[in-house]
C-alpha cells in the first residue's frame, strides 16, 4: 500500500514513511495537490487498475474485486 501511495504522491516509499510520522495523511495529500481524500482515492483506484491490467488481470476480474472490496468497507 505504501509504495502505491508514495508513487501517486510523487515520492519514494522511504520519504512517505518519514513524512507520515510527522504529518497526518490529510495534510500530506493536500500538500501534494489533492483537494481531498476522495480525489486521492480515485487516483489510487486508477493506479491500482492500471497495475492489475499490467499484471494480466481482466477488466471483469478487477471490477468484481473492487465491488467486493467496497461492500466490505
Amino acid at each position: 500500500k505504501a509504495e502505491l501511495r508514495a508513487d501517486i504522491l510523487g515520492m519514494t516509499p522511504l520519504e512517505f514513511r518519514e513524512i507520515r510520522g510527522r504529518q497526518s495523511f490529510d495534510e500530506i495529500i493536500r500538500a501534494h495537490g489533492f483537494k481531498d481524500m476522495r480525489q486521492f482515492r480515485l487516483a489510487l483506484l486508477g493506479k491500482l487498475r492500471s497495475e492489475l491490467l499490467y499484471r494480466g488481470w481482466s477488466r471483469q476480474r478487477i471490477d468484481r474485486h473492487v465491488s467486493m472490496r467496497s461492500q466490505r468497507l
